[in-house]
Parts: C-alpha cells; structure tokens; sequence
C-alpha cells in the first residue's frame, strides 16, 4: 500500500513537473517577436495589427495553460508569432510611408523657399539691369547733347573765321 501511495505521489510529481515544463520553443518565439512588434517605433502606428498579435499570443498562452504543451498548443503559438513579426512589418511600413510623407513635405517646403529666393533674385536682377539701362540712356543723351555743343562750336567758330577771312 506504500508502494502504491508513492507510486501515485511519484505519478502526480511528474504530471504536474510536465506540466510545469518550460513553453515550447515556438511560445518564446511568439513572446518575443509581439515584445519587438509593441516596442518597435512604429507600433502606434498599427495599432489594429499589434492588437491582433496580442490577442493571438493570448490565445496562445491560454491554450499552452490548459492543454500542456501539446501540437494546437506549438500552432497557435506559431500563428501569434507571425502575426507578431507581420505586426512588426506593418508598423515599419507605416512609419516609413509617414517619413516618407515628411521628406515630400520638406522638399515641397525647400522648393516653395527656392522658388520665392529666384524670383527675389530675378526681381533685383530686373531692377539692376533697369538701372543700368537707365543710365546707359542719359550717357547717351548726354553724349549726344555734347556732340550737338562741339558742333554747334564747330560751327560757330567756322563762321566766324569765315567772317573773319571775308573782312580781311
């Protein structure tokens, strides 16, 4: 009768150290892959998909606590990881289309900026250039103004050694 309570002891040690075994490979995996996906950068980001891995290790978990570590037990621990690692994917994405909508954004900004700094550019440019012009112009007017003196000069000077000659 000893021999049969020791068996039975030794028999309820055992179920319950296998039951207390350490999770299969697969429920590490699924832990640590929704671990990355929630504290990966992005996850706000896909809140729908980290939520769903969630629920999927949970599941998980519960079925591992019940059932033991048996083959549903490895599937639904798998499924959680790859809803995990597609959690992940999906935060990445969402925060690289938000960069990327960023840097479209600066860039539109930066070519507004350079748009507006041309045409300042062209405007001084337009009003030098007016400048130069105007003043190329009273050059002129007044290079011909000066050669309308000397000939008027010219003229006079002319006429008077022709009055001059014709007194002699």
């Amino acid at each position: 009768m000893k021999l049969l309570s020791m068996t039975a002891g030794y028999l309820v040690a055992c179920i319950l150290a296998g039951c207390a075994s350490a999770p299969p490979q697969e429920l590490k995996n699924a832990r640590n892959a929704y671990q990355e996906a929630a504290q990966n950068p992005g996850a706000s980001l896909a809140q729908t998909n980290v939520y769903d891995a969630k629920r999927s290790l949970d599941r998980a978990e519960a079925y591992y606590a019940n059932e033991g570590n048996d083959p549903a037990a490895r599937d639904l621990a798998y499924v959680a990881e790859r809803k995990a690692i597609a959690a992940r994917a999906a935060a990445n994405t969402a925060m690289s289309l938000q960069q990327r909508s960023q840097a479209l954004a600066e860039l539109d900004q930066w070519k507004q900026q350079q748009a507006i700094a041309q045409r300042q550019q062209l405007g001084q440019t337009k009003d030098q250039l007016a400048q130069s012009q105007q003043q190329l112009e009273s050059e002129r007017q007044a290079r011909v103004a000066a050669e309308q003196r000397t000939a008027d000069a010219l003229a006079k000077m002319n006429q008077s050694q022709l009055g001059l000659t014709a007194s002699v």
